[in-house]
């Protein structure tokens, strides 16, 4: 964003602009913009031009432990002399001012997920019973109950030997252990 202040610098004291901010800018550096909106307020006053400016946007950014994008709102007001910033002379009525970029450090807390626990519904897995299917075990063809995952609800144990199809996943039961459906849907086999 470049601001040119020739005009302003021709003025007397006390003679203001104002600007309003409404563009794409890339804050984060990962090539994806971000609306930036705002206003910024030049003073001319005896020997410079007091800047203050407002910004808001907001900015998506990546769980470091999750990795899941989240939201974020960001603020950024600041208050500048002109000829501190750039030396007097820059006061030249033809110099501008020129915003060249901001720079962002952004520090959030974690957000600790909330696991939902589910109801205790006892060992019986027969809601979750699709069929028997022959399974190659130990260099044989046993018979084998077949489970869907989606169906198990927590308590519930099968005994292997087993099969339990999910729509992303098989978990194989071999006949010397059990999975047990913990209050988070987690499946924790043992041996039997």
């Amino acid at each position: 964003m470049q601001i040119n202040v020739s005009q302003l610098l021709q003025e007397p004291i006390g003679a203001s602009r104002e600007y309003k901010v409404d563009e794409v800018v890339d804050i984060t550096g990962d090539g994806e913009g971000s609306m930036v909106k705002g206003e910024c307020r030049l003073l001319r006053t005896q020997s410079s031009i007091l800047t203050k400016c407002s910004f808001s946007t907001d900015i998506k950014l990546t769980c470091s432990r999750c990795l899941s994008q989240f939201g974020y709102k960001l603020s950024l007001d600041f208050e500048e002399e002109y000829v501190r910033q750039y030396g007097q002379l820059a006061m030249a009525p033809r110099g501008g001012i020129e915003i060249i970029g901001i720079a962002v450090i952004a520090f959030a807390s974690p957000i600790k997920p909330v696991f939902r626990k589910l109801d205790y519904v006892g060992p019986d897995p027969l809601q979750a019973f699709e069929n028997k299917r022959d399974v190659f075990f130990k260099r044989k063809w046993i018979e084998t109950n077949v489970y869907n995952l989606q169906k198990l609800q927590c308590g519930n144990v099968i005994e292997g030997p087993a099969i339990i199809e999910g729509a992303d996943t098989t978990v194989v039961v071999p006949d010397d252990r059990k999975v047990t459906v913990d209050e988070y849907a987690n499946l924790i086999m043992e041996q039997l």
